[in-house]
């Protein structure tokens, strides 16, 4: 694409008219500096961290505020490369979050660093996880009451979030690397259900799942990736939250009502 046209495809990311939404009303006073930092990049990465600036801009709350360059750089250097749905849904989370009144919070620098190390599964799984927490925990007041509680998900419902080839080696791969990152708790167990009743005999568990915990830091970044990490760890299960998605092509097939309580699920029936 010759300069000219990748021009025109900077100024729809960035937004000319500053007056309006997108990208820029994100952004703030950086948002011409940031326009010239990616003026040599190619339509491919310009257009990547276009749709970051759509989901940043549906995500990010009314106002006036700015976004710090290193963070707004840190993203879009990350997401350019990228055009999977799930990874520039988190971005323009973080890119959201990031939003201040006087444009000095650059947490979102960390936070970017760690959504670059994790794999497309491993963001999926992350947020099915997530989202299976907040169902099973709506209406939790305190963080312990978020991260003490044992939730279980059947495979079944669990693997279909992931689909394609070797899925089981996947989900090896995408849990433990969030356990690696602190993202789930180190309290944990899955397998058939005779496995988990080595753990617990005292749960009738359903069949074959995972048993987690919710950790701070897992909740953390599901609250980043949704525009939301201004707010306390306790509004993942606030029922005046919404955690929708933006971007549409993030399909992900999961009810995240499947996910239950461990304590909920019925016990075994002592032997007399």
């Amino acid at each position: 694409m010759d300069p000219s046209a990748i021009g025109e495809v900077i100024t729809a990311a960035i937004g000319a008219n500053k007056a309006g939404g997108g990208l820029a009303r994100v952004l703030g006073p950086a948002a011409d500096e940031v326009a010239e930092a990616i003026r040599r990049w190619t339509a491919f990465r310009v257009g990547n961290v276009a749709r970051i600036g759509t989901i940043a801009d549906a995500k990010a709350p009314g106002g006036s505020g700015a976004v710090p360059a290193r963070v707004a750089m840190r993203l879009f250097e990350e997401g350019s490369y990228s055009d999977e749905p799930v990874v520039l849904e988190y971005l323009g989370g973080v890119l959201a979050s990031s939003r201040s009144e006087d444009g000095s919070d650059d947490r979102g620098v960390s936070w970017a660093a760690l959504i670059a190390r994790l794999s497309v599964d491993q963001l999926r799984l992350h947020y099915v996880l997530y989202s299976g927490a907040r169902s099973a925990l709506l209406g939790a007041h305190s963080v312990g009451e978020l991260c003490d509680p044992p939730l279980f998900v059947s495979f079944v419902d669990l693997l279909r979030a992931l689909d394609g080839p070797r899925v089981m080696d996947r989900f090896y791969e995408a849990f433990y690397g969030l356990l690696g990152e602190g993202l789930v708790s180190e309290r944990f167990g899955f397998g058939p259900a005779e496995s988990l009743a080595e753990t617990d005999a005292t749960t009738l568990w359903p069949g074959p799942g995972l048993v987690y915990c919710a950790s701070r830091r897992g909740i953390g970044l599901f609250l980043w990736g949704h525009g939301k990490g201004q707010q306390f760890l306790t509004d993942l299960t606030a029922t005046d939250q919404s955690f929708e998605l933006i971007d549409p092509g993030v399909s992900i097939e999961f009810d995240p009502s499947g996910v239950a309580l461990q304590s909920s699920l019925p016990k075994r029936q002592e032997q007399g």
